[in-house]
């Protein structure tokens, strides 16, 4: 017979497995609602809106494939690129049918944000070394994750329904991946597409002032163009104050 510390310690070792498995469990069954809340979204979709989507992102692909291959060729950065597109395109169509991000495409944001900093602090070159280039190199990177998801947070505690939490995930995690002055401009080019967008919506009076907009798509091709001019704009941007 066990005595009651033996079976204590049977007990304990028979719950950690479960609580395991509780865990995966939870993340598997998010995965799968999330799923179903996507299918259930786009069957009672209107046809009008299930091929504009489809058109929009087959455009976009197309066009997004061209880009990166003008910019990168055949390189290591044109498969990165497309791949952070691939998830951009995902977010912006399941965004638009369902008003939510899951949370599976934030965290494949967030791996590939590692991904891309681990390969800049490879092939840094400048006048650090050792901890000082590490710092120097994922500093941006930090700030970016901060600068724009914690103003949208707190816009979000303050006004109910002015960002969702997927839209605050989104720019935390392409903060992260981008740096801090590319989120930025990522940001105000997706207030500009968005806003542009709200009002053809109002004026064509397909929408009312009251009615829910997504924010998600405007982000993605902020995000998206950001990622693959924001350099080339933000230096445009500084020569009109520096010449």
């Amino acid at each position: 017979m066990m005595n009651d510390t033996e079976n204590k310690l049977f007990k304990m070792n028979d719950a950690e497995p479960n609580a395991l498995s509780d865990v995966s469990d939870d993340s598997d069954t998010q995965i799968y609602e999330q799923t179903i809340h996507f299918v259930h979204a786009y069957k009672n979709a209107s046809g009008r809106k299930k091929i504009f989507a489809l058109s929009l992102a087959m455009i976009a692909s197309i066009l997004g494939i061209f880009l990166c291959f003008l910019m990168f060729q055949l390189s290591g950065w044109f498969f990165i690129t497309i791949f952070i597109m691939i998830i951009l395109l995902c977010v912006a169509i399941v965004d638009y049918f369902t008003t939510e991000i899951p949370n599976l495409f934030i965290y494949l944001l967030i791996l590939s944000a590692f991904f891309i900093i681990f390969l800049q602090i490879y092939n840094f070159h400048g006048i650090y070394t050792g901890f000082e280039l590490v710092l120097s190199a994922i500093t941006p990177h930090i700030i970016g994750f901060f600068v724009i998801s914690v103003p949208m947070l707190l816009l979000a505690l303050i006004k109910n329904g002015a960002f969702g939490g997927g839209d605050i995930k989104l720019m935390a995690a392409v903060g992260l991946m981008l740096g801090w002055q590319h989120i930025i401009l990522a940001f105000f080019m997706a207030l500009l597409i968005g806003g542009l967008y709200a009002a053809l919506l109002l004026v064509s009076k397909r929408r009312d002032r009251k009615d829910m907009m997504v924010f998600g798509p405007a982000l993605c091709v902020g995000i998206f163009v950001s990622m693959l001019y924001g350099d080339i704009i933000i230096n445009w941007y500084l020569r009109l104050f520096y010449v």
